[in-house]
């Protein structure tokens, strides 16, 4: 079992299903498949969920649903709550990026969730007093609130690439010197 098995995604009362259908595929495109929503709206438009997620119609088929915070995070372990604003309890949040070891490392061998809140109004103060860590994603002040998948794909990313996981292909040609590039531009010229 991998440590991005152990990463749970919670989407705290999300308001549109398209939302939450593109979470499913920033989730699939970092390994990350384990979704679960807290209270979901009766209105939550499935179909439009479904039509998003693309290629990651598996994660939202197999999301879990839970009446409160306290029963989708009960048994993890590390639970890191996602804000752009500051203040209490905010003083204190890791980047993405400072956070992803510390996942990983609780991840090896227990369960844990990154929670991320109401795409109006973020996670309430008594939400994040649930939480161990809190992540920020840095931006711009011209506007500090993301989206909801990107910023769900932000966070999974920053795990992904520090879990080791993709290896991009290396390169296996030599670097040509100035001469060879020369010689290769003059055959190129005439060849044209």
């Amino acid at each position: 079992m991998s440590a991005l098995d152990n990463i749970r995604i919670v989407l705290v009362e999300p308001m549109h299903g398209g939302n939450i259908g593109s979470v499913c595929r920033a989730m699939n495109n970092n390994g990350i498949t384990d979704l679960a929503i807290v209270n979901p709206r009766p209105e939550t438009d499935w179909d439009d969920a479904e039509r998003l997620s693309c290629n990651a119609k598996p994660q939202l088929a197999a999301r879990k649903e839970y009446g409160s915070l306290l029963e989708a995070i009960a048994d993890c372990t590390v639970v890191a709550a996602t804000t752009a604003r500051t203040g209490f309890y905010r003083d204190t949040a890791y980047s993405p990026r400072g956070f992803a070891p510390i996942a990983l490392e609780s991840a090896k061998d227990h369960r844990i969730a990154l929670v991320f809140g109401r795409e109006d109004k973020g996670l309430f103060n008594e939400e994040l007093a649930l939480c161990s860590h809190i992540v920020q994603i840095p931006s711009s002040e011209l506007y500090t609130s993301l989206n909801l998948s990107h910023a769900v794909y932000v966070c999974c990313y920053e795990i992904f690439a520090a879990s080791g996981v993709f290896q991009p292909s290396g390169e296996t040609a030599q670097e040509a010197d100035a001469a060879l590039r020369e010689r290769m531009f003059a055959m190129w010229r005439n060849m044209m």
